[in-house]
């Protein structure tokens, strides 16, 4: 089986960031881009508005052209400024310890960085270069993909084995068309997908992440 590398491996933070100061920007500078103000199944903590580096809104609306006829990418959050990052992880880590109670803290803080970084590591949304997502058609309704976003089963995981036909299809779609963008996904969730940090450097084979927190 092939390794799912996290977010905090030596190998990923072992690689050098050299800011090169792109803008954040708002979506609402891209009204092709739709983006769920509901906050509906994702933390709190955050703003309800969103915004990313320009590079990453340009490459969204790339990936938006390369899907079916009738599909567009429904955009859940971008930036996270750290405090909320800080808050998140803290949640989310409180959230295993009574799920896991017997466990380590070693144990609970690996489980944790699955599906939220922690924030003394330059998280990927305090960058402005990730992005959490899903598809849905012209109409509003979300296409099945299997578990919902921010899940924490193994059904979150991107190539996860148990779900239906009709999600894997579905992940399928997003994956290329992302893929062929420019992103790189983060394995343990489907909906995060990242251009510019760390993580897509040591996907892609870059030589430093252009992105530091903002």
């Amino acid at each position: 089986m092939k390794k799912l590398y996290k977010i905090n491996d030596s190998e990923v933070l072992a690689i050098p960031i050299k800011e090169n100061h792109e803008v954040l920007v708002d979506i609402k500078q891209y009204p092709v881009l739709f983006y769920d103000e509901s906050r509906e199944g994702v933390f709190k903590y955050n703003q309800p508005i969103c915004k990313l580096r320009k590079g990453v809104m340009e490459r969204l609306l790339v990936a938006q052209e390369d899907l079916p006829r009738g599909i567009v990418l429904k955009i859940k959050e971008g930036f996270r400024p750290l405090a909320v990052q800080k808050k998140i992880f803290k949640e989310h880590l409180g959230y295993l310890t009574k799920k896991y109670p017997k466990k380590s803290q070693a144990f609970l803080k690996a489980k944790a960085v699955e599906y939220v970084a922690p924030p003394d590591i330059v998280p990927p949304h305090t960058t402005g270069g990730a992005v959490d997502l899903t598809l849905m058609t012209l109409g509003g309704k979300e296409l099945n993909m299997g578990r919902k976003i921010n899940g924490t089963s193994s059904d979150s995981v991107t190539y996860a084995k148990r779900i239906s036909n009709d999600a894997k299809k579905n992940r399928k779609i997003l994956i290329k068309a992302m893929t062929e963008a420019g992103f790189v996904n983060y394995p343990y969730e489907w909906w995060h997908w990242s251009y510019g940090d760390r993580y897509w450097v040591f996907i892609k084979k870059k030589k430093y992440s252009i992105y530091n927190s903002r």
